[in-house]
């Protein structure tokens, strides 16, 4: 399926509520960090899709996400289980990025 770049908060609340676990890129094209992470963000996609719904958000085009989940640093990376918000990652960390997905597949 790939990552799914969401254009707006209604979209993504239907994605949310649609599957299981998901997980969300929220970033912006000039922050270096979201650069960095982004090629890794992808592949960790293609070794999860199976478990985890992989999406992500221009802070810059979806400003009302940054309100709506008190979004402060970037990049930062929500986790839904069940549509409930299950951790937060603020930060380009690929340790604990991996860590929180792993633990998401043994929900």
């Amino acid at each position: 399926m790939g990552v799914v770049l969401i254009n707006s908060l209604n979209e993504f609340n239907g994605i949310l509520h649609a599957n299981k676990n998901v997980v969300v890129d929220i970033f912006a094209s000039w922050c270096g960090p979201c650069k960095v992470i982004k090629p890794k963000f992808v592949q960790l996609e293609q070794k999860y899709s199976k478990f985890i719904t992989f999406c992500s958000v221009d802070i810059d085009n979806v400003n009302d996400f940054a309100e709506e989940y008190r979004v402060n640093v970037l990049p930062t990376f929500l986790f839904f289980n069940n549509s409930e918000l299950f951790d937060k990652l603020e930060g380009a960390n690929y340790d604990k990025l991996v860590n929180i997905l792993s633990k998401m597949t043994n929900i």
